[in-house]
C-alpha cells in the first residue's frame, strides 16, 4: 500500500502594515463620520426643540392673558419639558401654577431652579409669593431679599421695587413695624411705599396673610 503524498497547508496569508494602516483608517474615518452626522443631527432636534418650546410659550402666555389659566398652563408646562435648560418658562409656568390655586405643585416647580441658580431673581421673586401664598411666612421674609438683590435679566428696578414693596406689606402683615429700622428692605433709589406708584407685576400678586 502506497503511503499518500503528504502536503503541508499552504500558511495563512497575512496583511502587511500598509494593508493594516488602510484598514484602520477606513474604520476611523467610518467612526468619526458617524459621530459627526450623530452630533449633527443633535443639534438641529436642539434647535427644533427650542423653537417649539418658545411657540408653546407664546401661546400660553396669550391664553393666559386672555384668563384661560388651565389651557396656558398646559401650554406653558409643554414649553418647560421642550426647553428645561430655560429657567424663564419654569418661572412663568409656577406663576401660572399658583394663579391657578395649586402654591404646593408651583413650589416644587420652583425648587430645582432655586437648586441650580440660588441668586436669580425672577426664580427667587416667585418662590417668595408662592411660599407666602401657602401661609410659609418665615421662608417668605427669606426668599424676598434674595429676589431684591439677585440677578435680573431684564427689568430689575421694576422687579426690585415689586419685591421691596411686598416684603414690606409681609412684615407689616406680621407686626413687624417693631422690628429695628435697619431691618427693613431698602428701597431702589426713587422708588416709594406709595400703592399708586407700585409696578403692575408687584400689585397684581399680591402677598396673602
Amino acid at each position: 500500500m502506497k503511503t499518500p503524498f503528504f502536503q503541508p497547508p499552504e500558511p495563512a496569508p497575512t496583511a502587511t502594515l500598509a494593508e493594516f494602516v488602510a484598514i484602520f483608517a477606513v474604520l476611523l474615518a467610518a467612526i468619526v463620520g458617524l459621530l459627526v452626522f450623530d452630533t449633527a443631527l443633535a443639534r438641529v432636534d436642539l434647535t427644533e426643540r427650542k423653537a417649539a418650546a418658545a411657540r408653546e410659550f407664546r401661546i400660553g402666555e396669550r391664553l393666559l392673558a386672555q384668563g384661560q389659566i388651565e389651557q396656558g398652563t398646559e401650554h406653558l408646562r409643554t414649553a418647560s419639558t421642550l426647553d428645561g435648560e430655560n429657567p424663564g418658562y419654569g418661572v412663568e409656568l409656577a406663576q401660572a401654577i399658583l394663579a391657578g390655586g395649586r402654591p404646593a405643585e408651583a413650589e416644587q416647580i420652583l425648587l430645582p431652579l432655586i437648586e441650580r441658580n440660588e441668586t436669580d431673581g425672577p426664580t427667587t421673586l416667585a418662590m417668595a409669593r408662592v411660599v407666602s401664598n401657602e401661609g410659609k411666612l418665615d421662608q417668605a421674609k427669606a426668599y424676598y431679599p434674595r429676589a431684591i438683590y439677585g440677578l435680573w435679566p431684564a427689568g430689575a428696578e421694576k422687579n426690585r421695587t415689586a419685591a421691596s414693596l411686598e416684603l414690606i406689606d409681609l412684615l407689616s402683615v406680621r407686626n413687624a413695624r417693631q422690628e429695628p429700622l435697619a431691618g427693613r428692605p431698602p428701597l431702589p433709589d426713587g422708588s416709594t411705599n406709595d400703592r399708586a406708584r407700585r409696578p403692575e407685576d408687584g400689585a397684581s400678586c399680591g402677598v396673602a396673610g
